[in-house]
């Protein structure tokens, strides 16, 4: 139900021949160091290869028959010694994306998924020549191949993939970005608007393989979402500077008719 495999340590993953079958996260991975705030660098990654993900099995069934009133299960899933599920119905995933952060959790004292720190200044993640299976809609669940993580909502590093294969996953469930949340927007944190990490996440399909087409492709989230709509998230045109909405001659801008496109470019 939970964890297919939980990583979290100072040094790069590099997961070989690993197969995942009906867990609710197959694959979290959690790399630190060095702190981001004292500028250095280091190129740390996470490789997974020749490894396959399955969403269900045949067997499977849609609830996932875990008591969540036994207080046993609850504590560890309010810990997140369960993992966490997608945000459409709360479906499986195969893996999340690598969060490269500038130091640990701090569990099990802590959430096992907290990050707790500032993203690292660099971090890859390769998937190459991996399956992901059987991932898709059960009941009113979608289950997804690849997905932000839940608690990295200040930064995301890049993902590429090559080689993948998607048998009986639909195009829609193959990759899943996570919307920003509320509870980071606060003075000490990404003061009054909601952090960047889940509006600028990027996933490189260099072979066209997650795209189903015969060159690269990439997939970006989308960084406009909310604008000018809840207010509690900070975006929209009535953030923009009265300098920036003023000519020269003191006429005013229409910033609908000047910029009307938003967001990350989309094709």
């Amino acid at each position: 139900y939970g964890y297919g495999l939980y990583y979290v340590s100072e040094s790069s993953l590099e997961v070989d021949d690993y197969l995942s079958v009906d867990n609710g996260l197959g694959l979290y991975a959690g790399i630190t160091g060095p702190p981001s705030r004292t500028h250095q660098k280091e190129e740390k990654y996470a490789k997974i290869s020749d490894s396959a993900f399955k969403g269900r099995t045949a067997a499977s069934e849609c609830d996932d028959g875990v008591d969540m009133s036994d207080k046993n299960i609850k504590n560890a899933n309010d810990a997140g010694g369960l993992g966490f599920k997608s945000e459409e119905g709360g479906g499986h995933i195969g893996a999340a994306f690598t969060v490269f952060m500038s130091g640990g959790p701090g569990a099990p004292k802590h959430p096992w998924l907290a990050v707790m720190s500032y993203p690292t200044i660099s971090g890859d993640t390769l998937f190459d020549d991996v399956t992901f299976a059987n991932f898709g809609a059960c009941d009113s669940k979608e289950d997804f191949a690849l997905h932000t993580a839940k608690e990295a909502e200040d930064g995301s590093h890049p993902v590429r993939i090559s080689r993948a294969s998607f048998p009986d996953t639909p195009i829609d469930n193959r990759v899943r970005y996570g919307r920003p949340g509320l509870w980071k927007i606060n003075p000490a944190d990404c003061v009054d608007m909601s952090c960047d990490g889940k509006r600028k996440s990027l996933l490189k399909d260099l072979d066209g393989s997650v795209l189903d087409q015969s060159e690269p492709g990439y997939i970006f989230p989308e960084s406009d979402w909310q604008w000018d709509g809840d207010t509690r998230y900070g975006l929209g045109y009535y953030r923009t500077p009265k300098t920036l909405l003023t000519n020269e001659d003191g006429t005013r801008i229409d910033p609908e008719l000047e910029w009307p496109m938003k967001g990350t470019y989309r094709d």
